[in-house]
Parts: C-alpha cells; structure tokens; sequence
C-alpha cells in the first residue's frame, strides 16, 4: 500500500512547487530591472551569491530600514544588484557589494546623500567616520565577544549607488579602501 502512496505523492509534490502560481518560493525581486554588473573581488576561497533585490529587501539589514526604505522609494530606486561573500578567516569574514540603480542620476545622488548623512546611526548601528576616507566603522561595543568591526563604503557613478559593507575580526581600514579601489575601477 505505502509503495503505491509514495510516488503518487512525489508526483503531487513536484507539480506544486512547478507550479507557475505556487507561493512556496517567492520572485527575488519582482518588477526590478537592474542592468549594472558587480566586478569580482579578489578575496580568496570565500562563498559568493549574486542576488537582485527589491529596495525593502537590501535594506532589511539597516539598523534603521524604513528611513532607507522611505528614501529609496522617494528617489525612484529600480532594484539593487548583490554580491555577497562569505566564510572568510583572514580580514574579511563577510563582504556585501551593492549596486543601488535608480531611475537617474539625481534619485542616486539623493540616496547616497541619505547614506552620509545617516551612516553614523541608520545603516550600519552606531558607526563613526575613518579619519581620510569616505568610510564609515562601527566598532565593536564590547558587550558581545562575537561583535566585529563593520565597515561602509558609499560613491555614486551615474544613476547608481555603490555600497560595501564588510566585516571581520581582524578587519582593518587600509585593506577596506584597497577593496573600494577596486570596485572603483572597474565600473
């Protein structure tokens, strides 16, 4: 009898999840165009994944993301392009690059205006800003003994806002800025 169910079964299932109405696995960015590329990085045998998303979800790890979410609609944001590194044991243990598209170079210039402005307290927690650099760092509090240092990055190349948000124990500002070269560079 079970060897009669169980493929029965698997047969139901696997027409569910193709299903072009199913629910089970949602459209990472519904209505998001985004035609910018993110350059690779040199950063060893670290996990990578691209992703397009839509501004609510790029913006979930802000510490303030309705505020960004507000101002990403405000400045007509089409959707975020996302290359994630993870699993690093030198500087970096997570790298996030981001380009933010907007429909023109004014929605971008509006976005990455709200960025400086509030880095130090609506994006990446309390953070302050590096001393010669256009970066921004959160430093570890000392409350929590897994807490690292976090670093943001915001510059604008046309009708696209470029994020990097990278952290690691053993971080530290001078490989941050050759990061942010290189990304420079190449876009």
């Amino acid at each position: 009898m079970l060897r009669d169910v169980i493929p029965v079964v698997l047969a139901l299932v696997t027409t569910a999840c193709a299903s072009p109405n199913s629910t089970l696995v949602p459209s990472a960015a519904p209505n998001a165009s985004v035609s910018v590329s993110i350059p690779t990085l040199p950063l060893g045998n670290m996990h990578v994944a691209d992703n397009t998303k839509t501004g609510e979800e790029a913006s979930i790890d802000a510490t303030d993301p309705q505020a960004m979410q507000t101002v990403l609609g405000d400045a007509g944001l089409v959707g975020v392009r996302e290359r994630v590194y993870t699993g690093g044991r030198s500087s970096y243990s997570r790298v996030v690059v981001r380009a933010w598209e907007f429909d023109d170079a004014h929605g971008a210039e509006t976005f990455l205006g709200w960025l400086r402005a509030n880095a130090t307290h609506s994006v990446i927690g309390e953070a302050k800003a590096v001393p010669g650099t256009d970066l921004f760092v959160h430093e570890p509090s000392g409350c929590c003994h897994e807490e690292t240092p976090v670093y943001l990055g915001a510059w604008q190349t046309g009708a696209v806002v470029w994020t990097l948000v990278a952290s690691g124990p053993r971080i530290q500002t001078p490989p941050v800025v050759t990061l942010v070269k290189n990304i420079e560079q190449e876009v």
